[in-house]
Protein backbone atom coordinates (compact mmCIF):
# COMPACT_ATOMS: atom_id res chain seq x y z
CA UNK A 1 0.00 0.00 0.00
CA UNK A 2 3.11 2.20 0.81
CA UNK A 3 4.66 1.61 -2.06
CA UNK A 4 1.25 2.46 -4.40
CA UNK A 5 1.06 5.78 -2.39
CA UNK A 6 4.65 6.40 -3.38
CA UNK A 7 3.45 6.22 -7.08
CA UNK A 8 0.81 8.04 -6.83
CA UNK A 9 -1.66 5.61 -7.71
CA UNK A 10 -4.89 4.69 -5.17
CA UNK A 11 -5.92 1.00 -4.48
CA UNK A 12 -8.79 -0.12 -6.52
CA UNK A 13 -11.18 -0.44 -4.77
CA UNK A 14 -13.56 -3.75 -3.94
CA UNK A 15 -16.16 -4.36 -6.42
CA UNK A 16 -19.74 -4.88 -4.97
CA UNK A 17 -21.22 -8.24 -6.39
CA UNK A 18 -24.84 -9.40 -6.21
CA UNK A 19 -26.17 -13.27 -7.03
CA UNK A 20 -29.83 -13.30 -8.79
CA UNK A 21 -31.99 -15.18 -6.87
CA UNK A 22 -35.26 -16.57 -7.84
CA UNK A 23 -38.14 -18.24 -5.74
CA UNK A 24 -41.77 -19.40 -7.11
CA UNK A 25 -44.68 -21.28 -5.65
CA UNK A 26 -46.45 -23.88 -6.89
CA UNK A 27 -49.53 -25.92 -5.67
CA UNK A 28 -50.13 -29.42 -6.24
CA UNK A 29 -53.37 -31.39 -5.43
CA UNK A 30 -52.57 -34.27 -3.05
CA UNK A 31 -51.90 -37.82 -5.14
CA UNK A 32 -51.62 -36.19 -8.61
CA UNK A 33 -48.76 -36.15 -10.57
CA UNK A 34 -48.04 -32.63 -12.28
CA UNK A 35 -48.02 -33.10 -16.11
CA UNK A 36 -46.41 -30.68 -17.75
CA UNK A 37 -47.08 -28.55 -20.90
CA UNK A 38 -45.64 -27.44 -23.50
CA UNK A 39 -47.57 -24.19 -24.31
CA UNK A 40 -50.99 -23.74 -25.14
CA UNK A 41 -52.43 -24.51 -27.35
CA UNK A 42 -49.47 -24.16 -29.56
CA UNK A 43 -45.46 -25.60 -28.91
CA UNK A 44 -43.50 -22.87 -27.75
CA UNK A 45 -40.18 -22.82 -29.10
CA UNK A 46 -37.40 -24.38 -27.06
CA UNK A 47 -40.47 -26.18 -25.24
CA UNK A 48 -40.05 -30.25 -25.02
CA UNK A 49 -41.76 -32.39 -28.11
CA UNK A 50 -44.22 -34.35 -25.63
CA UNK A 51 -44.25 -37.65 -26.43
CA UNK A 52 -45.62 -41.11 -24.96
CA UNK A 53 -46.50 -45.14 -25.69
CA UNK A 54 -50.21 -45.96 -25.92
CA UNK A 55 -51.57 -48.32 -23.55
CA UNK A 56 -54.53 -50.52 -23.55
CA UNK A 57 -56.90 -51.47 -20.42
CA UNK A 58 -55.55 -54.83 -19.22
CA UNK A 59 -59.46 -55.16 -18.30
CA UNK A 60 -60.98 -58.13 -19.98
CA UNK A 61 -63.45 -56.56 -22.57
CA UNK A 62 -62.29 -53.28 -22.25
CA UNK A 63 -61.30 -50.68 -25.53
CA UNK A 64 -59.67 -47.97 -23.71
CA UNK A 65 -56.64 -46.81 -24.61
CA UNK A 66 -54.51 -43.90 -23.41
CA UNK A 67 -51.08 -42.43 -23.46
CA UNK A 68 -48.13 -43.06 -21.31
CA UNK A 69 -46.35 -40.09 -21.55
CA UNK A 70 -42.56 -39.50 -21.41
CA UNK A 71 -41.20 -37.63 -18.69
CA UNK A 72 -39.65 -34.73 -19.98
CA UNK A 73 -40.53 -35.27 -23.79
CA UNK A 74 -39.04 -37.41 -26.73
CA UNK A 75 -35.81 -38.42 -26.07
CA UNK A 76 -32.54 -39.07 -28.33
CA UNK A 77 -29.28 -41.27 -27.45
CA UNK A 78 -26.48 -38.51 -25.75
CA UNK A 79 -23.40 -38.67 -24.09
CA UNK A 80 -22.62 -38.99 -20.95
CA UNK A 81 -19.95 -36.41 -19.02
CA UNK A 82 -17.06 -38.77 -19.71
CA UNK A 83 -18.49 -38.16 -23.51
CA UNK A 84 -19.46 -42.05 -23.59
CA UNK A 85 -23.02 -43.79 -24.22
CA UNK A 86 -25.13 -44.99 -21.53
CA UNK A 87 -28.55 -45.79 -21.30
CA UNK A 88 -29.47 -42.75 -18.57
CA UNK A 89 -27.76 -40.46 -20.91
CA UNK A 90 -30.74 -38.61 -23.06
CA UNK A 91 -31.17 -35.04 -24.59
CA UNK A 92 -34.55 -33.94 -25.03
CA UNK A 93 -36.00 -32.87 -28.18
CA UNK A 94 -37.07 -29.34 -28.23
CA UNK A 95 -39.59 -28.04 -30.80
CA UNK A 96 -38.30 -25.92 -32.93
CA UNK A 97 -34.49 -26.15 -32.12
CA UNK A 98 -32.68 -29.13 -34.82
CA UNK A 99 -29.96 -30.54 -32.96
CA UNK A 100 -27.48 -33.43 -33.17
CA UNK A 101 -26.27 -35.59 -30.55
CA UNK A 102 -23.38 -38.45 -30.40
CA UNK A 103 -21.42 -40.48 -27.53
CA UNK A 104 -18.72 -42.51 -27.88
CA UNK A 105 -17.92 -46.14 -27.93
CA UNK A 106 -14.93 -47.54 -26.94
CA UNK A 107 -13.95 -50.74 -28.66
CA UNK A 108 -10.19 -52.59 -29.23
CA UNK A 109 -9.81 -54.08 -32.71
CA UNK A 110 -10.99 -57.61 -31.55
CA UNK A 111 -13.75 -55.91 -30.17
CA UNK A 112 -15.09 -54.48 -33.11
CA UNK A 113 -14.45 -57.32 -35.26
CA UNK A 114 -16.49 -59.15 -32.56
CA UNK A 115 -19.32 -56.39 -32.66
CA UNK A 116 -19.35 -56.08 -36.22
CA UNK A 117 -19.93 -60.26 -37.12
CA UNK A 118 -22.30 -60.32 -33.88
CA UNK A 119 -20.52 -62.16 -31.28
CA UNK A 120 -20.74 -59.61 -28.57
CA UNK A 121 -22.53 -60.69 -25.68
CA UNK A 122 -22.82 -57.97 -23.67
CA UNK A 123 -25.99 -55.07 -23.04
CA UNK A 124 -24.45 -52.05 -24.39
CA UNK A 125 -25.83 -50.61 -20.88
CA UNK A 126 -23.72 -53.81 -19.34
CA UNK A 127 -20.50 -52.97 -21.33
CA UNK A 128 -20.53 -49.23 -20.66
CA UNK A 129 -21.19 -50.13 -16.86
CA UNK A 130 -18.21 -52.82 -16.73
CA UNK A 131 -16.06 -50.44 -18.76
CA UNK A 132 -16.40 -47.92 -16.32
CA UNK A 133 -15.81 -50.14 -13.40
CA UNK A 134 -19.19 -50.19 -12.24
CA UNK A 135 -19.26 -50.76 -8.32
CA UNK A 136 -15.45 -52.11 -8.42
CA UNK A 137 -12.22 -50.85 -11.22
CA UNK A 138 -11.18 -54.38 -11.56
CA UNK A 139 -14.38 -54.65 -13.68
CA UNK A 140 -12.86 -53.12 -16.36
CA UNK A 141 -9.34 -54.69 -16.08
CA UNK A 142 -11.27 -58.13 -16.03
CA UNK A 143 -12.76 -56.79 -19.30
CA UNK A 144 -10.94 -59.30 -22.22
CA UNK A 145 -10.01 -57.61 -25.76
CA UNK A 146 -12.35 -58.99 -27.81
CA UNK A 147 -15.65 -58.34 -25.58
CA UNK A 148 -18.03 -56.11 -26.84
CA UNK A 149 -21.81 -54.94 -26.77
CA UNK A 150 -24.32 -57.15 -28.78
CA UNK A 151 -25.18 -55.53 -32.31
CA UNK A 152 -28.70 -57.03 -32.09
CA UNK A 153 -30.85 -54.82 -31.21
CA UNK A 154 -29.12 -52.41 -32.51
CA UNK A 155 -27.07 -50.33 -30.41
CA UNK A 156 -29.31 -46.78 -30.82
CA UNK A 157 -32.50 -48.92 -29.84
CA UNK A 158 -30.79 -50.66 -26.48
CA UNK A 159 -29.61 -46.88 -25.16
CA UNK A 160 -33.59 -46.12 -25.50
CA UNK A 161 -34.93 -48.93 -23.86
CA UNK A 162 -36.74 -49.77 -26.84
CA UNK A 163 -38.56 -46.29 -27.60
CA UNK A 164 -39.24 -46.28 -31.96
CA UNK A 165 -37.62 -49.82 -32.46
CA UNK A 166 -40.67 -51.77 -33.65
CA UNK A 167 -39.84 -55.34 -33.06
CA UNK A 168 -40.67 -57.08 -29.70
CA UNK A 169 -37.63 -57.36 -27.85
CA UNK A 170 -37.12 -59.15 -23.94
CA UNK A 171 -35.21 -56.37 -22.11
CA UNK A 172 -36.17 -53.33 -23.77
CA UNK A 173 -39.05 -51.97 -21.86
CA UNK A 174 -40.94 -49.98 -25.21
CA UNK A 175 -39.89 -52.01 -27.91
CA UNK A 176 -43.21 -52.94 -30.08
CA UNK A 177 -44.82 -50.61 -28.62
CA UNK A 178 -46.21 -47.58 -30.47
CA UNK A 179 -44.77 -44.38 -30.18
CA UNK A 180 -46.96 -40.90 -30.41
CA UNK A 181 -46.02 -37.19 -30.18
CA UNK A 182 -48.40 -34.89 -29.37
CA UNK A 183 -49.89 -32.69 -31.98
CA UNK A 184 -50.74 -29.41 -29.73
CA UNK A 185 -48.56 -29.03 -26.53
CA UNK A 186 -52.20 -28.82 -23.96
CA UNK A 187 -52.46 -32.58 -25.25
CA UNK A 188 -54.10 -34.53 -22.56
CA UNK A 189 -52.90 -38.05 -22.40
CA UNK A 190 -56.68 -39.82 -21.60
CA UNK A 191 -57.45 -38.46 -25.44
CA UNK A 192 -55.57 -40.44 -27.61
CA UNK A 193 -56.64 -38.46 -30.63
CA UNK A 194 -54.57 -35.08 -29.47
CA UNK A 195 -51.64 -37.93 -29.99
CA UNK A 196 -52.21 -39.17 -33.46
CA UNK A 197 -54.13 -37.02 -35.40
CA UNK A 198 -55.34 -39.35 -37.91
CA UNK A 199 -57.17 -38.51 -40.94
CA UNK A 200 -61.01 -38.44 -41.40
CA UNK A 201 -60.70 -40.42 -44.56
CA UNK A 202 -58.01 -43.24 -43.65
CA UNK A 203 -58.11 -44.08 -40.10
CA UNK A 204 -54.72 -45.87 -40.66
CA UNK A 205 -52.64 -41.97 -41.78
CA UNK A 206 -51.65 -41.26 -38.66
CA UNK A 207 -49.87 -38.01 -38.65
CA UNK A 208 -48.36 -37.81 -35.07
CA UNK A 209 -47.60 -41.62 -34.74
CA UNK A 210 -44.30 -41.50 -34.62
CA UNK A 211 -43.25 -44.73 -37.34
CA UNK A 212 -41.28 -47.66 -35.32
CA UNK A 213 -38.27 -48.85 -36.74
CA UNK A 214 -37.82 -52.35 -38.47
CA UNK A 215 -34.75 -54.16 -37.72
CA UNK A 216 -32.31 -52.58 -40.41
CA UNK A 217 -32.33 -54.11 -43.68
CA UNK A 218 -28.60 -54.60 -44.24
CA UNK A 219 -26.20 -56.44 -42.25
CA UNK A 220 -23.30 -55.39 -41.06
CA UNK A 221 -19.84 -56.42 -43.03
CA UNK A 222 -16.50 -56.24 -42.16
CA UNK A 223 -13.32 -55.96 -43.65
CA UNK A 224 -10.05 -57.57 -42.55
CA UNK A 225 -7.77 -55.85 -45.01
CA UNK A 226 -8.85 -52.41 -43.95
CA UNK A 227 -10.22 -53.22 -40.13
CA UNK A 228 -13.52 -51.75 -41.44
CA UNK A 229 -17.52 -52.43 -39.98
CA UNK A 230 -19.53 -51.06 -42.53
CA UNK A 231 -23.14 -50.23 -42.58
CA UNK A 232 -23.44 -49.98 -38.73
CA UNK A 233 -26.56 -48.38 -37.57
CA UNK A 234 -24.91 -45.36 -35.77
CA UNK A 235 -28.47 -43.52 -34.58
CA UNK A 236 -31.79 -42.43 -35.44
CA UNK A 237 -32.59 -39.89 -37.56
CA UNK A 238 -36.67 -38.10 -36.62
CA UNK A 239 -37.84 -35.14 -38.74
CA UNK A 240 -40.72 -33.24 -37.47
CA UNK A 241 -43.07 -31.33 -39.71
CA UNK A 242 -44.34 -28.00 -38.06
CA UNK A 243 -47.45 -25.51 -39.33
CA UNK A 244 -49.07 -22.09 -38.31
CA UNK A 245 -52.50 -22.17 -37.72
CA UNK A 246 -54.99 -19.71 -36.33
CA UNK A 247 -55.22 -15.93 -36.78
CA UNK A 248 -52.68 -13.69 -38.17
CA UNK A 249 -51.46 -12.03 -35.20
CA UNK A 250 -51.37 -15.08 -33.18
CA UNK A 251 -50.55 -18.03 -34.90
CA UNK A 252 -49.78 -21.43 -32.95
CA UNK A 253 -47.29 -23.82 -33.73
CA UNK A 254 -48.42 -27.56 -34.16
CA UNK A 255 -46.39 -30.70 -34.87
CA UNK A 256 -47.89 -31.58 -38.85
CA UNK A 257 -46.51 -35.08 -39.39
CA UNK A 258 -43.45 -36.87 -37.72
CA UNK A 259 -40.95 -39.37 -39.56
CA UNK A 260 -37.86 -41.88 -38.32
CA UNK A 261 -35.12 -43.08 -39.91
CA UNK A 262 -31.87 -45.25 -39.35
CA UNK A 263 -28.29 -43.57 -39.63
CA UNK A 264 -25.75 -45.58 -41.02
CA UNK A 265 -21.72 -45.19 -41.09
CA UNK A 266 -18.71 -47.17 -41.29
CA UNK A 267 -16.39 -47.74 -38.14
CA UNK A 268 -12.35 -47.81 -39.11
CA UNK A 269 -10.05 -48.69 -36.62
CA UNK A 270 -7.64 -46.32 -37.15
CA UNK A 271 -4.36 -47.53 -36.20
CA UNK A 272 -2.79 -50.94 -37.01
CA UNK A 273 0.14 -51.34 -34.57
CA UNK A 274 -1.92 -50.08 -31.39
CA UNK A 275 -1.62 -52.58 -28.57
CA UNK A 276 -4.12 -55.53 -28.51
CA UNK A 277 -5.94 -53.56 -25.04
CA UNK A 278 -6.01 -49.85 -27.14
CA UNK A 279 -9.68 -49.14 -26.83
CA UNK A 280 -10.65 -46.37 -29.70
CA UNK A 281 -13.92 -44.44 -29.68
CA UNK A 282 -16.90 -45.41 -31.97
CA UNK A 283 -18.98 -42.65 -32.11
CA UNK A 284 -23.10 -42.90 -32.17
CA UNK A 285 -24.70 -39.82 -33.60
CA UNK A 286 -28.49 -39.51 -33.60
CA UNK A 287 -30.38 -36.38 -35.07
CA UNK A 288 -33.54 -34.14 -34.96
CA UNK A 289 -34.77 -32.08 -37.61
CA UNK A 290 -37.90 -29.19 -37.70
CA UNK A 291 -39.36 -28.44 -40.70
CA UNK A 292 -41.92 -25.66 -41.28
CA UNK A 293 -44.59 -26.89 -44.09
CA UNK A 294 -44.50 -24.39 -46.46
CA UNK A 295 -47.85 -21.80 -46.17
CA UNK A 296 -49.97 -19.60 -48.15
CA UNK A 297 -49.24 -15.99 -46.88
CA UNK A 298 -51.74 -14.95 -44.38
CA UNK A 299 -54.65 -13.18 -45.34
CA UNK A 300 -56.57 -10.97 -43.32
CA UNK A 301 -60.78 -11.34 -44.04
CA UNK A 302 -62.76 -8.10 -44.29
CA UNK A 303 -66.85 -8.98 -44.24
CA UNK A 304 -68.91 -7.68 -47.35
CA UNK A 305 -69.76 -4.06 -46.66
CA UNK A 306 -73.52 -3.67 -45.35
CA UNK A 307 -75.95 -2.08 -47.91
CA UNK A 308 -76.76 1.36 -48.24
CA UNK A 309 -80.47 0.65 -47.41
CA UNK A 310 -81.99 -2.12 -45.34
CA UNK A 311 -83.68 -4.71 -47.06
CA UNK A 312 -87.60 -4.41 -46.83
CA UNK A 313 -90.43 -6.51 -47.36
CA UNK A 314 -91.66 -6.78 -51.53
CA UNK A 315 -94.83 -5.87 -50.45
CA UNK A 316 -94.05 -2.77 -47.93
CA UNK A 317 -95.26 -0.05 -50.07
CA UNK A 318 -98.64 -2.00 -51.42
CA UNK A 319 -100.91 -1.32 -53.03
CA UNK A 320 -99.22 1.73 -54.24
CA UNK A 321 -96.00 -0.17 -55.25
CA UNK A 322 -95.98 -3.91 -56.85
CA UNK A 323 -92.88 -6.03 -58.22
CA UNK A 324 -91.12 -8.96 -57.71
CA UNK A 325 -92.33 -11.87 -55.48
CA UNK A 326 -91.90 -11.52 -51.30
CA UNK A 327 -88.78 -10.98 -50.30
CA UNK A 328 -87.17 -9.98 -53.17
CA UNK A 329 -84.19 -7.66 -52.39
CA UNK A 330 -84.67 -6.15 -56.38
CA UNK A 331 -88.18 -5.05 -55.32
CA UNK A 332 -87.00 -3.56 -51.38
CA UNK A 333 -84.49 -1.67 -53.68
CA UNK A 334 -87.03 0.17 -55.80
CA UNK A 335 -89.44 0.91 -52.84
CA UNK A 336 -86.36 2.60 -50.92
CA UNK A 337 -86.04 4.30 -54.44
CA UNK A 338 -89.41 5.32 -54.49
CA UNK A 339 -89.82 6.02 -50.53
CA UNK A 340 -86.77 8.64 -50.92
CA UNK A 341 -88.17 10.29 -53.87
CA UNK A 342 -90.85 10.57 -52.33
CA UNK A 343 -89.54 12.63 -48.94
CA UNK A 344 -87.67 14.66 -51.51
CA UNK A 345 -90.66 15.78 -53.26
CA UNK A 346 -92.41 16.65 -49.78
CA UNK A 347 -89.15 18.57 -48.17
CA UNK A 348 -89.49 20.81 -51.46
CA UNK A 349 -92.81 21.71 -51.07
CA UNK A 350 -92.06 22.25 -47.60
CA UNK A 351 -89.23 24.34 -48.17
CA UNK A 352 -91.38 26.39 -50.71
CA UNK A 353 -94.70 27.00 -48.36
CA UNK A 354 -92.46 28.33 -45.80
CA UNK A 355 -90.95 30.71 -48.18
CA UNK A 356 -94.15 32.59 -49.15
CA UNK A 357 -96.00 35.12 -47.22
Amino acid sequence: AAAAGAAGTAAPAAVARSLRQKFSVAFQQAGQTAVRRSGAPGYQVGAPLLAGVTLRDPTVGSSKTAVDQLVGGLPVPAAGSDGRCGVNNKSPVRFGMSQSTGCAVPLTLTGLEAFCKGTGTFTVNAFMYALGGGENPAFAAAMADNDAPASTPPLPAQLMDGLLYAPATAGLTHAGKTTVVAGWADASRLNLADWTSCAAADAADCATVAPALAAPAVSMVWTAATRTCDNVPVGVGVEVLTARVGTRDNPQARVARVATSWRFASWTYADPFAPGDVRQDFMLESTVRFVEVDQAAAQGVTPQPPPVFPSLPADFFYPFLSSASVGGRAAASVAWWVALAAASVAACATTRGANEF
